[in-house]
């Protein structure tokens, strides 16, 4: 997962391990830094991750923010969908395209539409579910409800596709 890749002094905390419908499951705060000095930065995550019996494609799926309009602006961007309303309100970014409209269909987009504002992220054999700062146990109830969700959302053609790409 790309959030493990960034920065230094990376460490988890409060970290508890259990299972939701037969998938080991991983809850856990967790921290890096970035710079150095008086440019030193600490980034605070709660996390939830669900581990999957099948590889996944990297993909990421966030709120948009306001940067993001300006990185548009300036030829950046990010994947956009049928849905003009999840487009708008989501950023989402994958190096495969088709596998990003494989896995957010209709149903997913409705999903996320109404689910709680927490990142998303599909990696190696992982859907994170992912906050800024710090989950709560109500946090972590919806995050790990949303991970079985968005698990139960992937078609069965695309997890026999990955089954079959081992």
């Amino acid at each position: 997962m790309k959030v493990f890749d960034k920065g230094h002094s990376r460490q988890s905390s409060n970290v508890i391990e259990g299972d939701i419908e037969g998938h080991p499951l991983v809850l856990m705060d967790y921290q890096y830094v970035t710079g150095s000095g008086k440019n030193c930065s600490t980034h605070n995550f709660g996390l939830v991750i669900l581990q999957l019996p099948h590889a996944v494609l990297p993909l990421s799926i966030r709120r948009e923010s306001v940067f993001d309009k300006v990185g548009e602006f300036f030829g950046g961007g990010d994947i956009d969908f049928e849905s003009s309303e999840f487009s708008r309100k989501f950023y989402v970014t994958s190096s495969d395209r088709k596998w990003a409209y494989d896995v957010i269909h209709p149903r997913v987009m409705d999903y996320l539409l109404t689910a709680p504002p927490h990142s998303v992220c599909y990696g190696g054999h992982e859907i994170a579910i992912m906050k800024k700062g710090q989950f709560n146990l109500e946090s972590y109830d919806e995050a790990i409800v949303m991970a079985a969700e968005l698990h139960r959302l992937m078609p069965d053609f695309l997890v026999q596709q990955m089954k079959s790409s081992k």
